[in-house]
């Protein structure tokens, strides 16, 4: 059984992430069952919220937890029993309190070998913490990104009850305490977490990347008159590319180019890209394409020469953002600006795919994008799609077969 509220239909980041895992268990032949939530009236992160291909195949499997705002005073009365029931007064204890009762129930008809709660948000912990403590069903608790504060300070004090106070402290150290298994998609957010939540945690805490669809689901590639950059996801205030995009307008304009690129957004942003581009004068190089369906977005994206990822400086490399993942589901050759020895850089470094540019040297962004503009211009990008081993990092076979490892260790524990 898996705690997701974020997951299909809903379309953000986090969603996709946790949709494509359930998607490669179902296809490796395992029974999965999802509790999610009803995301489309409280988020506006959603990039469309229809059953479509490839999620199709997760509706039956999919149990989503709705129910109505309500006015202030049933809904108080509503988080007051809610917090009673599961004896944590925690933003969503409404939705935990029901998802708890749903898993119950499912739990009556088919008894599960695991549970998996997949975060953030935090609360999807708490049903799946309660259905194991009360069914003795191995637990495996998953936090995909950092702690907000570990964006904003650098020399933390590495107590979580200082940080973002004791109430959250107390509960983070419970989730770890009873969970069978921690998972982190990466290995720098692991061991920066890890002393959060105590050096004891570490023997039971895994690294295990985001999966990808098969490859063959997106399009095909032609190269064309254009070179097309192509950023897919959302762009954040930190993600900023206004100086990117200064350099891709500085490199062609010198090379008397300025009609051969192109810069293609598909997904929302918060930052004014709009103004920036007017700021720049880069009308004529933009298109923006909004938000798409999944599968579109890969085939616009395989379609594309170049596929670009900006890492926000403050997560110091410790992200491995979904959308590098969807990016290496379409072959392209992928253009990661990032500091160094990041997650996304030292991928990049060891198994190809693509260029890696550091963030804070403009002469590096510029020496990447003239190797990536060279290859284009005598038609040999393909010499980056050489995929098998950067692709085999986040296939379907090898995201289950670690799964199974750490089932197995943890069963052993159980014995």
């Amino acid at each position: 059984m898996m705690f997701a509220p974020a997951f299909a239909p809903f379309a953000n980041a986090e969603a996709i992430v946790n949709s494509k895992l359930a998607l490669a268990m179902l296809e490796a032949g395992w029974e999965v069952d999802i509790i999610s939530r009803d995301l489309k009236a409280i988020s506006k992160y959603d990039y469309g919220s229809a059953w479509t291909e490839p999620w199709l195949p997760l509706r039956k499997h999919t149990y989503e937890i709705s129910y109505a705002l309500g006015n202030p005073i049933s809904r108080t009365l509503d988080v007051l029993c809610s917090a009673i029931k599961t004896k944590y007064p925690f933003d969503g204890c409404r939705w935990v309190a029901r998802a708890y009762d749903c898993a119950l129930l499912l739990y009556k008809e088919k008894q599960y070998d695991f549970i998996l709660s997949r975060a953030f948000p935090d609360y999807a912990h708490i049903p799946a913490m309660l259905l194991s403590r009360k069914t003795g069903v191995p637990w495996i608790a998953n936090w995909n990104d950092p702690w907000p504060f570990l964006y904003q300070k650098k020399d933390c004090s590495r107590n979580l009850s200082k940080e973002p106070g004791k109430f959250y402290g107390k509960f983070c150290k419970t989730i770890v305490k009873h969970a069978s298994g921690i998972t982190f998609p990466s290995e720098i957010l692991k061991k920066r977490m890890i002393p959060y939540l105590g050096d004891n945690v570490f023997n039971k805490s895994f690294v295990v990347p985001h999966v990808a669809l098969p490859l063959g689901k997106a399009g095909t590639y032609e190269k064309k008159d254009i070179m097309n950059f192509c950023y897919a996801g959302k762009i954040w205030l930190s993600q900023n590319p206004t100086v990117m995009l200064k350099v891709l307008k500085k490199f062609f304009s010198e090379r008397n180019l300025e009609e051969m690129w192109n810069f293609t957004f598909i997904g929302i942003e918060d930052i004014g890209l709009k103004n920036i581009i007017d700021e720049l004068n880069l009308r004529n190089n933009f298109k923006n394409l909004g938000k798409q369906e999944y599968l579109e977005t890969l085939k616009i994206l395989a379609e594309s020469d170049i596929l670009i990822v900006v890492d926000p400086p403050e997560t110091e490399g410790m992200l491995l953002t979904s959308k590098f993942v969807d990016y290496v589901q379409t072959g392209r050759p992928i253009w990661v600006i990032s500091e160094k020895s990041g997650t996304l850089s030292n991928i990049i470094s060891k198994y190809g795919g693509g260029i890696f540019a550091d963030s804070s040297s403009i002469e590096d962004i510029e020496r990447s994008l003239l190797i990536f503009y060279t290859h284009w211009k005598d038609c040999s990008l393909n010499q980056f799609n050489s995929f098998d081993q950067l692709y085999n990092l986040f296939s379907r076979d090898k995201i289950i077969l670690k799964y199974k490892e750490i089932f197995s260790l943890i069963c052993k524990k159980y014995l």
